[in-house]
């Protein structure tokens, strides 16, 4: 709350007492290390970081945190080193394996990222994180028919997840199936029925089935800053 509040050094005083309670715990160091970020103490946080990851290998946030930082200074391989030795040293951890797969996304690796991720178990229950990139890296690498048995299972998991009908909906937009498309996006626009993304991909659908005049009442009723984006 202090930092928040820009109390940056009563922040620091009491993360510090924290610290002395809990010396070995990462989240007290990694508290002081998002306080450095904010003060824009760059090279102290990586530094802290890197003797943090030399300590936890496996510490998700922090790895994350690395990760952010050098793919900012385009040092996306050191970052993505870091992930893996944390990967090595816990192997069958599905946090750590989505973190790495992220990572290759991020990086223009989505050929990676679905040989790391498929070779998950389907019967798992599977966090909607892995589904999301999992997706999304199908649809870079033009695995279109991967993509849709990939969606279509998403949402047979989870049927009410946004990013999943949003694929869903992509899909049946890029195989000019617009009928589909159109039905579905009038169905979860009954339940969405505030959601602007939701109503952009309606209204597309409108026009691509060629109904002008509703789609022009939809168009009507979007924000100006969506009418004015390409």
């Amino acid at each position: 709350v202090l930092r928040r509040q820009g109390e940056n050094e009563l922040a620091r005083a009491e993360f510090e007492q924290a610290g002395q309670m809990a010396p070995e715990d990462p989240k007290v160091r990694l508290a002081l290390i998002d306080l450095a970020l904010a003060e824009n103490n760059t090279e102290q946080a990586i530094s802290s970081l890197q003797q943090l990851l030399d300590e936890h290998p496996a510490h998700i946030p922090a790895l994350s945190r690395y990760f952010d930082l050098m793919h900012r200074q385009e040092l996306s391989d050191e970052g993505i080193s870091r992930i893996r030795k944390g990967l090595n040293s816990q192997p069958d951890n599905l946090q750590l394996k989505i973190l790495l797969a992220h990572a290759q996304l991020l990086t223009g690796k989505p050929e990676e990222s679905i040989k790391l991720l498929v070779q998950e178990n389907a019967d798992k229950d599977l966090p909607v994180k892995y589904w999301d990139i999992l997706g999304q890296s199908y649809l870079r690498s033009n695995k279109i028919k991967e993509a849709i048995n990939h969606y279509d299972a998403w949402l047979e998991e989870h049927p009410h997840n946004l990013k999943a009908i949003m694929g869903k909906l992509f899909l049946l937009d890029i195989q000019n199936q617009f009928k589909q498309g159109l039905e579905l996006s009038k169905e979860v626009m009954s339940r969405y029925p505030d959601d602007v993304r939701l109503l952009s991909v309606y209204t597309h659908f409108l026009l691509m089935t060629g109904d002008f005049e509703e789609g022009r009442k939809r168009f009507d009723t979007l924000p100006a800053k969506v009418k004015a984006s390409p």
